[in-house]
């Protein structure tokens, strides 16, 4: 007996021993009797060929991360070595990529980006795909809040980012706030009783100098190792985000893409010949 399915029904299609059985957003698991190529041919470019087994829909994707791909039914569906190469976007990438196609249409409260494992406090906010990715969401007129926490270690605890980032978004959302509205929020390392409140700083003036140390792995072939040390230009200005996380407080910087020097730019109006 014949049966239409919508296409917004289908999460994902999987071959299993020659035949297709399609998942449907209702919980049911259907039988399909074609090749999975003409399938293909039938959907639109909202289905993915992620595996020669699966075929998934872009729009159920919630998440992928070293070849595997999450599904919003919970189900995790493998993503072949050749095809991973296609989630490998950028935090921007990913953020174009919900507001221009998956949530197309739709209203956004708010973009959270984070929680980055390291601070992107001072000049750390040119660099960091973290703030790319906020910077991006309030291109799109929405508010978006950047969060890391200042600590690289692999068994970082999170739970003070969570609790006061859970209050920065809060009073965010809270508003109203006027658009665009960035934030570059750092947490310090320690305990949530160890941090002393939130301070609304500006971005400090520093910058990064590098040192790279040459090796050779033992097939004989040059790498390179980069440490850096923070060079802090004021130290002792305490209305920046690095004496804030240096005295244990949380930092909140507002931000913008401006990066016009106003300071020379009338200086060298007429310097070359306008």
């Amino acid at each position: 007996e014949g049966r239409i399915i919508a296409k917004d029904q289908i999460i994902f299609c999987e071959i299993i021993d020659r035949k297709i059985y399609l998942n449907l957003t209702s919980g049911e698991v259907v039988d399909y009797y074609e090749r999975i190529e003409k399938l293909e041919t039938k959907l639109d470019n909202r289905f993915y060929r992620c595996h020669r087994s699966y075929l998934i829909n872009l729009k159920h994707l919630k998440g992928y991360k070293n070849g595997t791909a999450y599904m919003d039914n919970g189900k995790e569906i493998p993503v072949s070595r050749l095809r991973s190469r296609d989630f490998s976007g950028t935090p921007v990438d990913c953020v174009k990529m919900a507001f221009d196609y998956l949530m197309r249409g739709r209203r956004i409260d708010l973009v959270i980006s984070g929680i980055n494992h390291g601070s992107n406090s001072a000049v750390n906010v040119l660099y960091s795909g973290t703030m790319g990715a906020a910077i991006e969401g309030s291109f799109y007129g929405c508010p978006a809040v950047g969060l890391s926490l200042t600590d690289h270690s692999a068994d970082a605890d999170f739970t003070a980012a969570v609790l006061y980032g859970e209050r920065v978004v809060r009073s965010v959302l809270e508003g109203p706030e006027e658009l665009p509205l960035c934030l570059n929020v750092n947490v310090p390392t320690g305990r949530p009783e160890e941090i002393r409140g939130i301070r609304t700083c500006r971005q400090n003036r520093g910058f990064w100098r590098e040192e790279f140390f040459r090796h050779e792995d033992p097939r004989g072939r040059e790498y390179f190792w980069l440490t850096g040390e923070f060079v802090n230009w004021e130290p002792d200005a305490e209305d920046t985000d690095e004496w804030a996380l240096a005295h244990k407080y949380v930092s909140v910087v507002p931000i913008q893409t401006d990066m016009t020097d106003y300071r020379l730019l009338e200086k060298l109006r007429g310097r070359f010949g306008e």
